[in-house]
């Protein structure tokens, strides 16, 4: 190795030692606004606050408190997790809280994204999300949704004004939003036919739900829909035929549905060849592929 050759791998091993000490220390100095604090009785209550060291999409956290003990350390909240989506600025929005069983169960939900639960807690074991006792808990992303799931049905139970079937019915809110979250709703073919037609919606996540072959010829009125997943769900190769003559289609998933190898390679070849499809029985040679992103 020349000596020329040398220094400049010092000097690089420098530039990015400086940078990490750089990042570290803003990691370890930013200060918190409280954006708003939340009262869920008995002395509990929950704070939502941000980093005032971001100046562009600056992350939103919570904490939960039972009287002055933390129960819930600051934890991120990700509004584009398991919700759908707007442009917003989380310190222009509106919070609110709903509960359920005599106040044990609290959910936050944004008065802009009305059918977002973006945080959910439970006072009588502490369960909570995003957090579930630190980063799933060690549990897998499965477990995790099972409960945030738990969580959810638990307040929706009390509050059906704010369960995910609910903005089917909200055909302003629909014409708002460009993706759209429904796993594990119980969403029906008669649900997916009030999104008929809708022109702005171009992502739609539809896994574990009620779905049929028959639901698909609605989603063939929706011009933008780019990304679609149908995880999980009873669809069959019958119901493919609806969705080649999407013309915005860009990420399909199909895994752990009725859908057979013949069925995908088929859809396959009525799409464009750079349409990726996701199906775990057949080969991966579509995982290099684009991706969908929020």
């Amino acid at each position: 190795m020349t000596r020329s050759r040398r220094w400049l791998i010092v000097v690089v091993a420098a530039a990015f030692g400086v940078l990490a000490v750089g990042g570290a220390l803003i990691w370890l100095t930013r200060e918190y606004c409280t954006i708003a604090t939340l009262d869920c009785g008995n002395g509990r209550h929950i704070v939502l606050s941000s980093a005032r060291s971001w100046e562009y999409a600056p992350p939103l956290y919570y904490q939960v408190f039972d009287g002055n003990k933390e129960v819930v350390p600051r934890t991120s909240v990700w509004l584009g997790d398991l919700g759908d989506r707007l442009p917003y600025d989380i310190l222009s929005l509106s919070y609110r809280l709903y509960s359920a069983e005599g106040g044990q169960v609290v959910g936050i939900v944004p008065k802009e994204l009305p059918y977002a639960a973006i945080v959910l807690h439970d006072f009588a074991t502490n369960q909570s999300w995003p957090h579930l006792d630190g980063h799933y808990g060690g549990a897998s992303v499965l477990e995790a949704g099972r409960k945030w799931q738990s969580l959810r049905e638990r307040l929706e139970a009390e509050n059906p004004e704010i369960s995910l079937l609910a903005k089917v019915d909200d055909s302003d809110y629909l014409r708002k939003v460009d993706f759209l979250y429904f796993c594990h709703s119980g969403l029906t073919d008669g649900h997916l036919a009030k999104l008929r037609g809708i022109p702005n919606i171009e992502t739609l996540h539809l896994d574990d739900t009620a779905i049929t072959d028959k639901g698909l010829e609605h989603l063939a009125t929706l011009p933008g829909l780019c990304h679609l997943s149908l995880a999980n769900t009873a669809i069959s190769d019958n119901g493919l035929a609806h969705l080649s003559g999407i013309k915005a289609l860009d990420w399909i998933d199909l895994s752990g549905t009725n859908v057979t190898p013949h069925g995908v390679e088929k859809l396959r070849r009525s799409l464009p060849a750079d349409v990726s499809v996701w199906h775990e029985e057949t080969d991966r040679a579509t995982e290099h592929r684009r991706t969908p992103s929020k």
